[in-house]
């Protein structure tokens, strides 16, 4: 697993897989070890295991919620999602500023809508609103780097009534092709209307910019133009 890097000004790159086998072997069985065992060796099942090890000896600490929010989000794990949701939302790491604004996503879209975003800002705050404040539960959040994983992305889309996506990524020349492809498909197989998150990158707007609304603080997909100048009016609020 390569990740070294140069700093600005230094000649030499440092090894930070080495550095963090350094830190490992000097404090064996710390928080600190296994959470760098967990992210050096992820993905893989053992590196979870660390990563829950690093948990059970530090709950207190909220490095670990990310990452097990998403594994829980990959196992569909509801009952996971709820417990470090609320850890991490009541542990205050995202800003009101952040959270209002994710608030205000959720308030751009229609009932049962898909919503689909790309980072973490746009999508780990989403679904602590859902599942600690109960805000919106009716809205599916598609993290489109997400539906990379192939295991996932075939039972979130059985879940949604989404038609299965058959390739991988080993049929398209780069993984660019293949994310926009996935996303692609999301917008052209969804059973219910797709709203896109305003942080959606210019590469990935453009393949549908004729057909995006700005409908709030999302984009709504419409093969048939409508006046969304209400509906922005009627979308923003604070929570």
């Amino acid at each position: 697993m390569a990740n070294a890097f140069t700093p600005s000004g230094v000649d030499r790159p440092y090894d930070m897989t080495k550095i963090a086998e350094s830190i490992i072997k000097s404090i064996p069985n710390t928080f600190e070890s296994h959470y760098l065992r967990f992210w050096k060796d992820n993905p893989s099942e053992e590196a979870y295991e660390h990563l829950q090890k690093a948990f059970e000896m530090a709950p207190e600490r909220y490095e670990t919620y990310h990452d097990l929010i998403t594994k829980a989000e990959f196992e569909r794990d509801i009952n996971s999602m709820k417990k470090f949701s609320e850890l991490w939302y009541h542990y205050e790491f995202y800003s009101p500023g952040i959270t209002n604004w994710n608030y205000n996503v959720l308030m751009s879209v229609e009932p049962n809508a898909i919503l689909v975003t790309q980072g973490d800002n746009d999508t780990y705050p989403l679904w602590l609103l859902q599942y600690v404040k109960n805000i919106r539960r009716d809205v599916t959040v598609l993290n489109a780097n997400i539906l990379l994983q192939n295991e996932y992305r075939k039972t979130i889309f059985e879940e949604t009534g989404i038609a299965p996506f058959e390739k991988t990524i080993e049929d398209f020349k780069s993984r660019t092709a293949y994310f926009n492809a996935i996303t692609e498909h999301v917008v052209k197989n969804a059973p219910r209307q797709v709203y896109f998150g305003l942080s959606l990158t210019k590469p990935l707007q453009s393949l549908w910019e004729e057909n995006l609304y700005l409908t709030g603080l999302t984009f709504k997909y419409s093969e048939h133009q409508f006046d969304n100048k209400a509906v922005i009016r009627n979308n923003f609020d604070f929570f």
